[in-house]
This record gives C-alpha cells, sequence and structure tokens, in this order.
C-alpha cells in the first residue's frame, strides 16, 4: 500500500465513481442506453437526456439526487440527524407508490407516449433463502478458474487496501487502518459469499 502514491488512490476512487455514475445516469432517467463501455454510457447521456427518459422515472430519479445534494444543509432539528441516503430512500419509495410504479400503465405527456411497470424497480427474492445458490466448483482448478480467483484475489485486495488508505487521509483523528486485518476480513467475507453463490466484495 506504501508504494501507490496517493495521486493513484485518488485516481482509482474518482474511476470508479465515474463509471458508478455513467451507468447510474441512464437508469436515473429510465432509459436503456444501448453502450456498455464507460466512455459511451457517457457519450450517450446526451442522447438519452433529450430522447430516452421516462419522464415520471426522471422525476423520481433527479428529485432524489437533488434530495442527496442539498440534504446536509437541512437545519431543521431532529430531521437534519437523519442520514441523506436514508431519507432519499424513504422519499423514493413513497414516489414510487403514489406514482403507482409497480402497476403496468401508459401515459401520455408532450404527445408522447411513455409507459410505466416494476420493471423499473429493484426485483428481489421473495426469501432470503431463496436467494442463495448453490455455487459449482468443478471449474475452480481449470485455467480459466484459476486465473479469475487470482485476478479477484489481487485486485479485490489492492483495491481494498487503497480504499482504506484513502479513508486513513480523510479521518480528522490521523488513525491508521490495520492492512493485515482489513485484508482477515475481506478474504473471510469473500470466502462465505462465494459459498452462498454472492459475488466478491
Amino acid at each position: 500500500s506504501e508504494v501507490f502514491p496517493t495521486t493513484v488512490v485518488h485516481g482509482m476512487l474518482a474511476a470508479i465513481g465515474v463509471i458508478i455514475m455513467a451507468k447510474q445516469s441512464h437508469l436515473m432517467l429510465g432509459a436503456s442506453p444501448q453502450g456498455k463501455e464507460p466512455l459511451h454510457l457517457i457519450a450517450e447521456i446526451p442522447h438519452t437526456v433529450l430522447h430516452g427518459l421516462n419522464p415520471v422515472i426522471a422525476l423520481i430519479g433527479v428529485t432524489c439526487l437533488i434530495l442527496l445534494y442539498v440534504w446536509p444543509y437541512v437545519k431543521i432539528p431532529y430531521l437534519s440527524r437523519l442520514p441523506g441516503p436514508l431519507v432519499v430512500v424513504g422519499v423514493s419509495v413513497a414516489m414510487a407508490y403514489f406514482l403507482k410504479i409497480d402497476q403496468q400503465h401508459q401515459y401520455t405527456l408532450g404527445g408522447n407516449q411513455y409507459e410505466v411497470s416494476d420493471k423499473f424497480l429493484v426485483s428481489v427474492p421473495g426469501s432470503l433463502l431463496g436467494a442463495i445458490a448453490t455455487p459449482d466448483f468443478s471449474k475452480v482448478f481449470t485455467g480459466t478458474g484459476i486465473f479469475w480467483v487470482v485476478m479477484f484475489c489481487l485486485i479485490g485486495s489492492l483495491e481494498s487496501i487503497l480504499s482504506a488508505k484513502a479513508v486513513d487521509l480523510l479521518d480528522p483523528w490521523k488513525r491508521v487502518t490495520n492492512f493485515d486485518r482489513d485484508l482477515l476480513a475481506v478474504g473471510i467475507a469473500n470466502t462465505v459469499a462465494a459459498f452462498l453463490g454472492g459475488l466478491p466484495m
């Protein structure tokens, strides 16, 4: 972790942020982009805004985005103690319920017809136990399996350590992360996640 300069850490975190925003911008506006790569997704945002957005979904998405940025400036007692993301989840659920997102229907706005259905909602399993998938370990010791195990190990470990290092730089009390414990925690969590059929952390 000491080999990598701070600029690399900042660059990695910024790149992750840009990739997430590039992918989520289209979903926030209720559109399905054509591109798959981050640069293609970014280039496609103007087209989505002008021609591809679903007004009802965009209303919920933009309202919540604005609320997320404005909430830290709210000085109302008790309300200001609530975390912004929690408020956003509450507002988005209420808006989705009020606008009947879960019921498939069409509406017309500005001469254009749009459709709303539960495809805009996150699909979750009926029960937690039903979401657990038994992993197939038969490919682990093949060339492809070993390649991806090593890749996830190296990239996941490096990303975790560099993220911890970035948090250390932001910590007002100047505490220092124990990277051995960080790696141990990530390793245990990824092992448990794998046995539950989950994705690596």
